[in-house]
């Protein structure tokens, strides 16, 4: 199976990788580049930041998620309300507190 593949991430209830959309896998690589190195790499664009946030919402939201439920409720609906880069850098510290890694 290629990793453009559809079935293989649904098969398993994972959510749909940033491979299957190129502007969200472009959004998803500016992220992490300003993420490595905020000094030389230059902020994403607030689209950019909407387009992240929206794939990470389609991953904590995926059916195969389902222990800790407190805090994946929480999780959940903080996602809904991420616009800024502070507040997604928060949300994906929160993540990998409990073991999730979207990005």
């Amino acid at each position: 199976m290629s990793p453009r593949d559809p079935d293989l991430y649904t098969r398993y209830g994972l959510p749909r990788t940033a491979l299957v959309y190129d502007s969200t896998r472009a959004a998803i690589e500016a992220f992490r580049a300003w993420r490595d190195d905020p000094i030389f790499m230059p902020m994403p664009a607030p689209g950019q930041v909407r387009l992240v946030a929206q794939y990470c919402q389609d991953y904590i939201n995926a059916p195969i998620f389902t222990y800790p439920a407190e805090e994946l409720i929480q999780l959940r609906a903080r996602i809904e309300h991420v616009r800024t880069l502070n507040e997604l850098a928060d949300w994906l510290w929160e993540c990998r507190r409990i073991g999730i890694e979207p990005l």
